[in-house]
Formats: C-alpha cells, structure tokens, sequence
C-alpha cells in the first residue's frame, strides 16, 4: 500500500474522493494512477494543464459532497488561452464548442472522474493529487469543523477557567481569547487545555491593570515554584508554552506589542509586577548604619566606617527582620535606581545613607525598602526619566514616609537644559501613571528622550544633596526634596 492510501480511504470516508458509493461495495477498488496507459499519463502531465488541476483540486476539496462518478454534472472552468485551449478541450467532459472566442473552458469532473474509474479503475483523487504537489486531498468544509470545534473547546475550557479565577470580566481577555483559539493544531490545542489551570492561577496573582502601578512585587521564581505544578521553570523559560500563554496575557491586559525578546519580557514581567531578578540578587548600599549591638549590625556598621558598600542579600533580610530596631527614625535615606550614583557619591565623600535598586527593582530591594520605612526611615527616591523609572518611582513612593528626590517637570526641565537631546537615548512609547507630579509624563514625552541619573547634570545635583545631607544628618533631610 502507498503512503497515501490510508489518508485517501479517510478522504473518501467524508466523500471526497471520486470513489463509487456505497451500493457498489462489490466493485474492485481504484488501482494506483501508475496503472494508466503511459500516454494518457504523459497527456495528464501536460503543461497546458497545470490550471486545470490547481482549480479542479480547489473544487472538489470545497465541495460538501465530493465527487460521485454516478451523481450530478460538477463543473470547473479553467481559464485558457489560444495555445491551451485545444489541450484542455481534450479532457473526458469538457465542453467542446465550436466558439474559439470564450476565454474559459468548462469540464465536468463527474464525467472525468466516471471515464478514469470504469476505463482504468483510477480514482480522480489520486489523479489531481500526482497533479498538483502529491498530496492527498482533503476535505476543507470537515477540515473548518474540526477547527472550529478545536477552536470551541480550547475556548470553553479558558471561559470557565477565567470565571473561576474572576478574571472573566477584564476587557483583555476577549483579545487573549481570540490569540489563543487562532491556527490551533490537535497538539496545541491539547497543551493549551492542559495549562489553562495553571495559566489563569497565575494571571490571577499577577499586576494586570494598566492605570495604575503594582503595589507589591513578586519574584519570578517564587511565583513558578507556587503556582506552575507542570515544572518550576514553566514561567522561568521565557518561550515556554505556560510563559507564552501568561505573557500574552499580559500583553494584551497593558496594551503593549508581543516580543519575546529578553529586555522586552522582563520589562513586561515588570509592569505586572514580576521581578526577574535572580534568588542570589543583592541590594547595593553605602553609608547605611544599623542600630544595636546584634553581631550582624556590628559587623556591617564596621566596613560602613571603612567606607566600603554593603551588599545585602535575602539572608541579611531575615536578621534584620528579627531586630527590636534596625535604623535611628527619622534618618534619611536616600534611594537610587543606577549603580553608577553609589560610585559618583562614594568620590565625593558623601556620607548620607544610600541605597541603590537597579533598574531591575527586584523583590529583595522592594523588601529592604519596606523594612526600612516601617523602622522609621525617611526615603528620598531618585531614578531614571523614563517609563521603567516612573514605574518604579512610584512603588518606592506608596511605602510609608517615602517622597520623590528630584523627580519632577521643573527638575526634568533642569537637567534637560545641560545636556544634548541629540545624545540622549530615545523615550520610546508607552507611559506611565505619576501621582507627585502628574505634568512630568506629558513633559518627558515632549522630550522624547531618556534622561538617566549618570547623566552629568543629573548626578552633580544628587552628588551635591546627598554631600549636604550627610553633613547635617538632619531627620528631615532637604525640604520639599522632589
């Protein structure tokens, strides 16, 4: 038997072939187009042709019924010319007028189908498929029911998931459904019913409101680790089926285009509030003191008289949990988002306490922060003149006591001026919310460029508070700072 034979016998199951009904079971079956006499097979293959077997496959595979040997005239026009007119009118079933002016010849494919099967006992199908590529026919009507019924289940499943999870009425999710029943395989379809629990109980915990800023991060192993049951690094692998279904979630929920470059996925982690930060992340800091005579403290305080940085990991986070009191309140403490800051002020002597985020703004640096304002820290937050900055800016703003440092039209306005925008790196689109000041977003897109903190107008004022706050060591710190 051929390769194709057995999807053949499934082709004519749904009536597509021109094999005999079901009446003449008795009849031999159809015998494999070798069988025809080589110079039929050498006219079949005719150039002349080629048209007439692209628009007799589209035909028949269109058709609900198929093609019957012993049924109703099917008819096909095919588009000649003078030189293939003669050669299409050869075909068994063609019409064979004397008008040389039609520019269309019509040819019943019952009549050809019924000539191949009791001359030669071929079937038209197989015909058409040697014809035109060799592959077997298949029966598009049944084919758009089979997608269509996969497209409904895969459909059905997520419907009854997003209203277990209350997400069914997000205006997102009519887009995300639509993505996720689009050009559906049997295998991915399948895989997506099986992740539909588990991309739906993450969507549930994640940041999905595109008005307003996360309020709390999570890191993106402990998210996996909980909630991705199929494998812990379903959410980690960025082109993952279950990442893949949460990230166009999530591209679709803060209207932003799909990429699954890297940069990109974590920026978008980032909206949702999803750091992808790494467990052995750590929070950068100088000049930070504290308080007690627990032996961590000691130990700490005595390399921030030596003048060196702190890097505190999630390990320093439990002591520091554990202290009846962790910082003098009211101590200012200044906040950065570029590492380059705790250099710049580490040269210039500066001696007021400082803690750097990273522009990544992991889990760890947003738990130190929280620490730190909850144990009577005044923060002063400084970042990037972006979007990702803004974001960030305002987490840090909503902990207790935390206020912008320069952060706003007038301070953009300022830095703005000693610089070239020509050199500066482009904005890009997008947005974000800034409750402090909320002609900062309009300014800075005017701009349209990136205004970064290394920058030096930008760092010389920083360096220059930071030096001033340390000298006075004042609870207040620099009034109206922001």
């Amino acid at each position: 038997m051929r390769p194709h034979d057995v999807e053949r016998q499934r082709i004519r199951a749904r009536g597509v072939s021109g094999a005999p009904p079901a009446g003449d079971a008795g009849r031999a079956p159809a015998a494999p187009v070798e069988r025809l006499p080589a110079y039929l097979r050498a006219f079949y293959a005719k150039a002349e042709l080629a048209e007439f077997w692209t628009r007799a496959r589209r035909h028949v595979e269109g058709r609900r019924a198929g093609i019957d040997p012993d049924g109703r005239p099917s008819k096909v026009g095919v588009s000649v010319t003078a030189e293939t007119r003669g050669v299409v009118q050869q075909l068994p079933g063609a019409e064979r007028g004397r008008d040389e002016r039609p520019a269309q010849v019509r040819v019943d494919l019952t009549a050809l189908a019924r000539k191949l099967r009791d001359e030669h006992g071929v079937d038209l199908a197989d015909l058409i498929a040697e014809h035109t590529g060799g592959a077997p026919l298949v029966h598009r009507p049944a084919q758009k029911r089979v997608r269509r019924e996969r497209a409904a289940r895969v459909r059905e499943r997520f419907l009854g998931e997003l209203e277990r999870t209350d997400l069914a009425g997000a205006a997102w999710t009519s887009e995300w459904l639509d993505w996720l029943t689009r050009g559906l395989t049997e295998e991915t379809a399948a895989e997506r019913v099986r992740l539909a629990r588990h991309a739906c109980d993450v969507l549930a915990r994640i940041h999905l409101d595109p008005d307003r800023p996360a309020e709390s991060v999570l890191g993106l192993a402990e998210l996996a680790h909980a909630e991705a049951r199929g494998g812990s690094h379903g959410l980690e692998e960025r082109r993952a089926p279950l990442a893949t279904l949460v990230l166009r979630a999530a591209a679709f929920a803060h209207g932003r285009s799909w990429s699954d470059r890297a940069e990109d996925v974590r920026t978008l982690w980032e909206r949702c509030g999803v750091s992808t930060g790494s467990p052995t992340t750590t929070v950068s800091a100088r000049g930070l003191l504290f308080t007690g005579d627990h032996p961590w403290a000691r130990n700490l305080g005595e390399r921030v008289r030596l003048g060196h940085a702190l890097h505190l990991d999630r390990d320093d986070l439990r002591v520091a949990r554990g202290l009846p009191a962790l910082i003098t309140p009211g101590t200012v403490v200044a906040v950065c988002e570029n590492p380059l800051v705790l250099e710049y002020a580490a040269r210039a002597g500066a001696r007021c306490p400082l803690v750097c985020v990273g522009g990544q703004f992991s889990t760890l640096a947003l738990d130190w922060l929280r620490l730190l304002a909850e144990s009577g820290a005044r923060l002063r937050y400084h970042g990037d003149f972006d979007w990702a900055g803004l974001h960030i800016a305002t987490r840090v703003l909503r902990l207790p006591g935390a206020r912008p440092w320069r952060m706003s039209a007038a301070d953009h306005a300022a830095a703005l001026a000693g610089l070239d925008p020509d050199r500066l790196p482009p904005l890009g689109p997008g947005g974000a919310a800034c409750p402090w000041d909320p002609a900062l977003p309009e300014v800075m897109r005017a701009a349209g460029v990136v205004v970064e903190e290394e920058c030096p107008p930008v760092r010389a004022a920083l360096v220059a508070d930071l030096t001033a706050w340390g000298r006075e060591r004042s609870p207040h710190g620099r009034p109206g700072a922001g």
